[in-house]
């Protein structure tokens, strides 16, 4: 989170990150800037405004915005430093009870009957648990991921 956005300050937020992140996925015309582009040009880093053939991406943004930041912060507009330095705070620990300790359950099939619709989900598990179930993690990045418990 930023507290103030502007022609550098999207930059500098994006730079403390750039080291693990590999692609910049910006949703809000608030944010595009030509400086901005140009950094993530600059360190190889992909720049798109969504998925590719995903156009309802922001759907699922906000959606997380209700369920987890709006949940846990809510909806007023923090602009000091010292709130700023509050909510970093509160979403490195939102984010570690999000990922380690918040089962969800993906859904599996959808069948129509008629007018019925039948959905069928996965067992409900953490995302550090699907990560793990589906092997997608190097042994370097489960003994990281593994330490933050």
């Amino acid at each position: 989170m930023l507290p103030v956005v502007g022609q550098n300050t999207c930059r500098y937020g994006v730079n403390g990150k750039s080291a693990s992140v590999k692609r910049c996925i910006i949703c809000g015309s608030e944010f595009i800037n030509q400086c901005l582009y140009n950094y993530c040009r600059q360190e190889k880093i992909t720049f798109t405004r969504s998925r590719a053939h995903n156009r309802n991406d922001s759907c699922h943004v906000e959606q997380k915005n209700g369920n987890v930041v709006h949940c846990f912060v809510g909806y007023e507009r923090y602009a000091s430093k010292v709130s700023f330095e509050c909510l970093e705070r509160v979403y490195s620990l939102i984010r570690l009870y999000i990922n380690f300790f918040q089962p969800t359950m993906k859904l599996v099939s959808r069948t129509r009957h008629g007018a019925r619709v039948y959905k069928v989900y996965d067992t409900a598990q953490t995302a550090y648990q699907h990560l793990l179930r589906i092997d997608v993690l190097t042994d370097a990045k489960k003994a990281q991921a593994g330490s933050h418990l």
